[in-house]
């Protein structure tokens, strides 16, 4: 088995999957595309995808300088329109101790012809910030914001940013769980 913390990148994706099995594709030096290891509890690793999304918008805004926000419960939006979505996947055991992948797709480098032709109102810092971006310099900066988010679940740091950043509070929102629809207000 794989040590806690290994992060894997890959260089291109085609086959990838979101929420729900959609599909997350990322091109050639265009996206950074991660998945880490997490070792934790249950209670922590139920906080995960969470974190990872407090971690994107920190990345994001330090590298591009631009404004992020998170769209309940796992993408992160700039103005409006997604560079990155989350997904964590967790297995715990009868003790409580689990595993769990924490996967993201932070679209970087795309350029507007491209993006246009993706579905959902998609963006890369690129087309945000108006300028390329080192891929390195992002994993880095993403590496760094997901250790520190990871860090600040057991203060309660992260839930507080997590609440300040998200922006689907006062909302209503539609769960999905199975073909089971609950619409409500987010609180």
């Amino acid at each position: 088995p794989a040590a806690p913390g290994l992060a894997a990148q890959g260089r291109e994706q085609r086959s990838g999957r979101g929420r729900f099995g959609r599909r997350w594709e990322g091109g050639r030096a265009e996206s950074l595309l991660q998945s880490v290891i997490v070792v934790a509890d249950a209670g922590t690793l139920a906080s995960l995808s969470m974190a990872a999304c407090v971690a994107v918008v920190h990345a994001a805004e330090s590298l591009a300088g631009v404004a992020c926000r998170i769209k309940w419960p796992n993408d992160v939006h700039v103005g409006g329109r997604k560079p990155c979505g989350v997904l964590a996947e967790s297995r715990v055991d009868t003790d409580g101790n689990g595993v769990a992948v924490v996967g993201y797709g932070l679209t970087v480098n795309a350029v507007p012809a491209a993006i246009s032709e993706l579905k959902g109102g998609s963006t890369s810092l690129a087309r945000e910030a108006g300028r390329r971006f080192d891929l390195t310099a992002a994993s880095d900066a993403m590496l760094a914001t997901l250790d520190a988010a990871y860090t600040g679940l057991a203060q309660g740091d992260t839930l507080q940013a997590y609440r300040r950043l998200v922006d689907t509070t006062g909302r209503v929102v539609t769960v999905r769980q199975g073909e089971a629809h609950l619409e409500g207000v987010a609180e």
